[in-house]
């Protein structure tokens, strides 16, 4: 697929799922304000939500709660990103982009939604293309021509510039006119719903008047999402956990994971084998492990490098019978190993190799996050790494919520008319009197 082909397949999945990089030119270089949300913006927002969307908002106020919570974090980051941004005009002009784009998907789908199901912008002929561009019978002025065709290679600049900053098409690549021709038809669908959209609002206020907060709304929304996507990048290195910050917060932490007292529970499983306790009983009544626990701890027949370093090493250190007289620590937890036999044998290849079976009772040091009773058990650093991911990126978080504090003006609710349920009639004991009746 050349350069070009992958660059209208990008264009056209932006179009299709109504995201992305598309001109509007109503705030200039100030870039949308993620401080407030109208009350108008989001009653126009609302105003075609499904009935069982608006009813769980008004039966359950605290979900409403959260996910308005969770949209100030959103457009907090994004007012934290704007101004991180606000000297680089490829991103600010990404923003007027896909204000323009929301501007022609939301007129595309509002004019047809009484139609059948088209793909965007698919209503469009080609005698409308044509006068777009003055081409044929159109009456369109030349002046307007040269103003689009300004504004087009402006879109496709900042797309091919952006593609590259996102690592979509390689650095190297150049923009050349078999690219711009290929992205033409597309940008020239989007600029003739913007247009229309616009002249229809401006002509009927109080018809339309409604949809310029809708899709101010919907706009914030995809800019909002541009816009963190490229913070998150930015700021990933400021979120990264070390490994020497993780084995400092154990060192500073013994407790958690509970790692000494797990460490003294295969200790004292140790005293026991010494007091002339059985292996592999001990195994089904301690061991944590459940592949071998049940079979008294018995791992027939490993190969070499088959199992963890760690055990692998101190089982192959001890001569049949003997077990460790120390605790192994592994990325599981501490073992106690017995080695039960090593021998080389034949292989498929005529050559030897070696094979051992051994016997551990295993205290398991896995844990699981007590915040999320449905997360799978983890070491113990890997717990410590993704606790101290999440404190440094509250912490973050908090101070950005500070610093760009975003306002919910008061609106209302449209109320929901969940269509009632038909009630059946009720049932006749006597069907055939009823048949009668009916005559």
């Amino acid at each position: 697929m050349s350069t070009a082909s992958k660059f209208i397949v990008l264009f056209a999945i932006i179009i299709s799922i109504g995201l992305g990089l598309v001109v509007w030119n109503t705030y200039g270089k100030s870039g949308p304000d993620f401080s407030v949300i109208t009350a108008e913006e989001m009653e126009a927002f609302l105003r075609d939500a499904s009935p069982q969307f608006l009813q769980q908002l008004e039966n359950d106020p605290k979900q409403l709660e959260e996910r308005l919570e969770g949209l100030k974090e959103l457009f907090a980051l994004a007012g934290a990103a704007k101004y991180k941004f606000k000297d680089e005009p490829e991103v600010m002009h990404s923003l007027e982009i896909i204000e323009m784009l929301t501007w022609a998907t939301t007129w595309d789908k509002e004019k047809h939604k009484d139609v059948g199901p088209m793909p965007p912008f698919g209503f469009i002929t080609e005698e409308q293309i044509n006068d777009f561009w003055g081409e044929g019978q159109s009456s369109t002025s030349s002046a307007t021509v040269k103003l689009r065709e300004g504004i087009f290679e402006r879109v496709v600049k900042t797309q091919f510039a952006m593609a590259k900053r996102t690592k979509r098409i390689d650095k190297s690549v150049e923009l050349d006119e078999e690219t711009k021709n290929a992205l033409r038809p597309e940008f020239t669908k989007i600029k003739i719903y913007e247009e229309e959209a616009k002249a229809a609002v401006d002509a009927d206020p109080e018809k339309w008047g409604w949809l310029t907060a809708r899709i101010s709304f919907q706009a914030k929304l995809q800019q909002a999402q541009f816009l963190v996507g490229l913070l998150t990048e930015e700021l990933g290195k400021q979120l990264e956990v070390t490994d020497s910050e993780v084995k400092e917060y154990i060192a500073k932490n013994p407790d958690v994971g509970d790692l000494k007292g797990k460490k003294t529970r295969a200790e004292e499983l140790i005293k026991k084998l010494d007091a002339g306790a059985d292996f592999a009983e001990l195994a089904k009544e301690f061991s944590e492990d459940p592949g071998s626990g049940k079979d008294g701890g018995l791992i027939k027949d490993s190969a070499l490098g088959s199992l963890v370093p760690q055990y692998e090493k101190a089982a192959l250190a001890l001569k049949p019978g003997e077990y460790t007289k120390t605790p192994v620590e592994s990325q599981f937890g501490y073992h106690v190993i017995k080695l039960e036999k090593k021998e080389e044998i034949k292989n498929e290849k005529g050559g030897t190799e070696l094979k051992y079976d051994s016997r551990h009772i295993l205290i398991s040091t896995r844990i699981s996050d007590p915040a999320n009773p449905f997360s799978m058990p983890q070491t113990v650093e890997q717990f410590v790494k993704a606790k101290l991911e999440n404190e440094k990126r509250e912490k973050l978080l908090a101070g950005i919520k500070r610093k760009y504090p975003v306002t919910i003006e008061s609106y209302k609710i449209p109320k929901s008319k969940v269509p009632e349920k038909p009630v059946a009639p009720p049932m006749s004991l006597n069907p055939a009197a009823e048949a009668e009746s009916k005559k």
